[in-house]
């Protein structure tokens, strides 16, 4: 009674070990195909209206700056569009996910809106002397630098080195976790003579790694405290916001993928009892 006791528990244990092994390989790999994946990131873009925001942000802010320079919001008028600012976010954004500069070609905002100025010039008859033509460029250089400025997102300039460091602790730390945790699952068959009763513990392990992987993701999920960032201005908090949801849901379904393969066990152990049974 007492070995059949004490291998009981050292099965417990061991179980308990392969859980937390089969909770980091979820994590590990959950988080390098969550936080960084470039896919998920130009999708959130895409969803969180991250253009069309850039625009009304820049145009708010253009129009703050027009008005001490003597200028109505008109000068404005098809300045910023969806297809530029969509054309350069995107290029801007796959450059510095692959760790390479881009400069955010400002040339067509430049154009229309030193076209504009021209058209409001005349028809308010108004002339520019030297003075007024430098400070009119000026007033386009600062409209130009707040459209850019707007455009980047800071934050992504850390994700290229981030992710290399990551990719080389995965190189090494899934093969090593999955040695681990076959070598754990050894250990669960050779401490039972039926293998049946065996497979029980690893299929106890699979479940308390689903419920580990799970709940911290599907807790942040369920009450959304990853959309209060707090971060300034609103369209880059709810971009990152919406990267993290989607981030978080890697992690759920990884969680299921592990309830999955604990099901396929259960069945597989149920078909090799009812084996026993009618012997």
């Amino acid at each position: 009674m007492l070995h059949s006791t004490s291998k009981h528990i050292l099965s417990c244990i061991i179980s308990f070990i392969l859980s937390i092994l089969l909770t980091m390989i979820c994590y590990t790999l959950g988080t390098y195909f969550g936080l960084f994946n470039k896919a998920l990131l130009l999708d959130a873009m895409n969803k969180s209206s991250y253009y069309e925001s850039v625009n009304e942000y820049t145009l708010e802010q253009a129009e703050d700056l027009a008005i001490p320079a003597g200028l109505d919001s008109s000068v404005f008028k098809d300045v910023f569009s969806l297809e530029n600012t969509y054309r350069e976010g995107k290029a801007y954004l796959e450059a510095t996910l692959n760790g390479t500069s881009y400069v955010i070609d400002t040339s067509s905002i430049r154009d229309s809106l030193s076209s504009n100025i021209t058209s409001y010039a005349d028809i308010n008859d108004i002339s520019y002397d030297a003075d007024n033509s430098q400070s009119i460029d000026e007033f386009i250089d600062r409209v130009c630098e707040l459209y850019s400025a707007n455009l980047a997102v800071p934050y992504l300039s850390y994700y290229k080195g981030l992710k290399t460091s990551f990719t080389k602790v995965i190189i090494v730390g899934v093969p090593l976790l999955l040695v681990l945790s076959i070598f754990a699952a050894f250990l669960l068959t050779r401490l039972d003579n039926w293998l049946h009763r065996a497979l029980r513990y690893i299929a106890y392990s699979f479940l308390g790694a689903a419920v580990m992987t799970a709940i911290a993701p599907g807790i942040l999920l369920i009450t959304r405290r990853y959309r209060y960032l707090n971060i300034s201005p609103a369209y880059i908090n709810k971009l990152l916001s919406n990267y993290l949801g989607q981030s978080l849901f890697i992690y759920v379904y990884s969680a299921f993928i592990l309830l999955a393969i604990a099901m396929i066990i259960i069945v597989i152990i149920y078909y090799m009892r009812s084996k026993l049974i009618r012997r």
